[in-house]
């Protein structure tokens, strides 16, 4: 059972775990956020559960309540969610309203690039994610691309192949 110190990691698939694409099936069973975690012998705990294992775009409601329901069940008020990357802002924006302030800090990150491949974002994304999870104040946040977003400015630039804000003019 996670404690206050632990840090939360639910895993949900995505792109970084190796679903590539709806139906996909990664080569390898074990996730590699957990093997790459558990490998770094870090100071910080950390208490593993998934949540559903697939490409994002067949992520449903259902599964987003359970997320939400892990967020709210947990001791832990440093909560690390793995996520696809299509859509991690429709996750984040329903974390939000259904989390509302629960004093947990949140944050979401994936990969742009599966962790089994040459040049995967996924090691920096982690990385970044478990420092802002450490800084931030409690609330809902994606990292990914080297910057902190709130869910509802969060967007995937499928042509440039990163993470931006949205800007209005």
């Amino acid at each position: 059972m996670a404690g206050k110190s632990t840090i939360l990691v639910i895993l949900t698939g995505g792109t970084i775990d190796g679903y590539v694409f709806p139906g996909a099936r990664p080569r390898n069973k074990q996730s590699h956020v957990k093997n790459f975690l558990k490998r770094l012998k870090l100071h910080e705990k950390f208490q593993f559960v998934a949540a559903c294992a697939k490409d994002s775009r067949e992520l449903t409601d259902k599964d987003r309540m359970k997320i939400a329901s892990l967020i709210r069940k947990s001791p832990s008020d440093r909560i690390l969610v793995t996520h696809g990357t299509h859509t991690m802002a429709t996750t984040g924006r329903y974390l939000e309203k259904q989390l509302g302030k629960t004093g947990k800090t949140v944050v979401l990150t994936g990969s742009l690039v599966p962790f089994s491949e040459p040049f995967s974002d996924a090691e920096f994304n982690l990385g970044y994610a478990l420092r802002a999870i450490q800084l931030l104040n409690s609330g809902v946040y994606i990292c990914m691309s080297g910057k902190i977003f709130k869910p509802r400015k969060a967007y995937k630039d499928g042509k440039k192949r990163i993470f931006d804000e949205l800007r209005f003019l």
